[in-house]
């Protein structure tokens, strides 16, 4: 399987359905984050289908240790995904897009972040995406 994340304003879609993404490709903001979206766009292999695929997602910070939230809970989800038979085109594999969407106001302290996503099934795998945040009032300007 392949798997890539990107962080994005506002997303929506789902399995056997097209992406629709504003704002997508960011790696820059400011603190305290506005609402925005993971979206982790996968791509079966054919040996997935007719699998349970199951992801775990956190956030880390630039030390690699779990973000906590306000309550002082990881900020992080389990995902499963069924790859179905029917679904798929062993010629032509699908992508899935599965949103995560974050609630506004995370106060982060400015540094580097990432986003990191796991699977038992491929347990040498980790996917990630890092991103900066910035002191409150500093101009965003993407690379």
């Amino acid at each position: 399987m392949r798997l890539f994340i990107q962080l994005a304003d506002y997303a929506q879609g789902g399995a056997g359905q097209k992406l629709n993404a504003i704002g997508l490709g960011w790696t820059r903001t400011t603190t305290p984050l506005q609402a925005h979206v993971v979206v982790i766009t996968l791509e079966p292999s054919v040996d997935d289908l007719g699998n349970r695929l199951k992801f775990d997602v956190r956030l880390l910070d630039h030390a690699g240790q779990p973000v906590l939230d306000n309550s002082g809970d990881d900020i992080s989800a389990h995902v499963e995904f069924d790859v179905d038979l029917q679904q798929f085109d062993r010629r032509i594999p699908g992508l899935t897009p599965i949103i995560l969407g974050i609630e506004r106001g995370l106060p982060l302290v400015p540094g580097i972040y990432r986003w990191e996503v796991t699977s038992t099934e491929s347990p040498d795998e980790i996917w990630h995406r890092s991103f900066e945040v910035l002191e409150p009032g500093v101009e965003v300007a993407q690379p």
